[in-house]
């Protein structure tokens, strides 16, 4: 398929409009509108529908849109990489991407680190309730989530926390600590959604799920740990001591440990196809190096 084909295809079905699209293309309509039809043809397949309020991509141009954003993602960082690969130094942008709900300290703390490691490099950061929804777009991503993502992405667990019951003394002491799932019903709930997921029940030990009523849910742990610090309720929450030591706030107590909770992973990942680039390979190797796994060589793979 033809490059700039796709690249209008792409854009017309972001804009849902052809007039929009040829705009933002700097292409005359009839031109954007020719290669709509070879596309079309080519594929042999209807691609769009329109109608007079604009188009919409049929489920077959939904699903070329897809990959086509990967495909034109992927060529633009073969010719970055064709640039940058003879130099050896980090510059250039990095677009990052992390979930909603990490310690603004911990965050803070990195990109710091990042600067003063590479001066040369820029950086946007994006929040998302859902990281992995974003990765086709992303140079680096953060994400909650057991296993590597699916694709061409290369990706280290970054740390462990246990997803748990959690109340200040305070609370605990006002209004009892409850030692059953029974008695949890009697205290307000808020809870943590991990993003991605559609998870509603309570999560217990054995792997199973009991119904729970929360008065609050988000993907935002960190505002959990600040609702919980308050005192006025129950909530659960990733948790790491070292995590809760850095953001300073009121120490919880743990609850009904024995019966909820689960692991959560936190993961990085970068494009198998970015990995040779030296910004990216670059912070990668720092972050491999700071946890102790292998950093990547000069072809993108694992150093024994």
């Amino acid at each position: 398929m033809d490059m700039d084909e796709l690249r209008a295809f792409v854009a017309v079905v972001e804009t849902g409009s052809m007039m929009a699209a040829a705009r933002s293309l700097r292409f005359a309509r009839a031109t954007l509108r020719r290669r709509i039809d070879e596309l079309e043809a080519r594929a042999g397949v209807p691609l769009l529908t329109r109608t007079e309020q604009g188009v919409t991509p049929t489920p077959a141009g939904a699903l070329l849109a897809s990959k086509a954003r990967i495909i034109l993602r992927d060529v633009g960082s073969l010719i970055a990489e064709l640039r940058d690969v003879s130099s050896d130094d980090v510059t250039g942008h990095l677009q990052l991407v992390c979930p909603i709900g990490l310690p603004p300290l911990v965050l803070s703390m990195a990109l710091t680190a990042i600067r003063l490691r590479f001066p040369e490099l820029t950086a946007n950061l994006t929040f998302s309730d859902d990281p992995l929804s974003m990765l086709d777009s992303a140079d680096v991503a953060l994400f909650y989530g057991p296993n590597e993502p699916t694709g061409a992405w290369r990706s280290v667990e970054l740390a462990r926390a246990r997803l748990q019951l959690m109340a200040t003394a305070d609370y605990l002491a006002e209004h009892g600590t409850p030692t059953s799932l029974e008695a949890l019903k009697d205290h307000p709930l808020a809870v943590w959604r991990e993003p991605g997921t559609e998870e509603t029940g309570l999560p217990l030990v054995d792997g199973t799920h009991a119904p729970m009523t929360p008065f609050f849910r988000t993907t935002d742990s960190f505002l959990l740990h600040q609702i919980g610090s308050q005192g006025l309720c129950v909530v659960l929450a990733p948790y790491s001591e070292a995590l809760e030591q850095l953001d300073g706030l009121s120490p919880k107590e743990p609850v009904l440990t024995q019966l909820v909770g689960r692991e959560v992973v936190l993961r990085l990942a970068v494009p198998a196809a970015l990995s040779k680039l030296p910004r990216v390979r670059a912070v990668f190797s720092e972050v491999m190096r700071a946890i102790g796994q292998p950093e990547f060589d000069e072809n993108g793979d694992p150093q024994s």
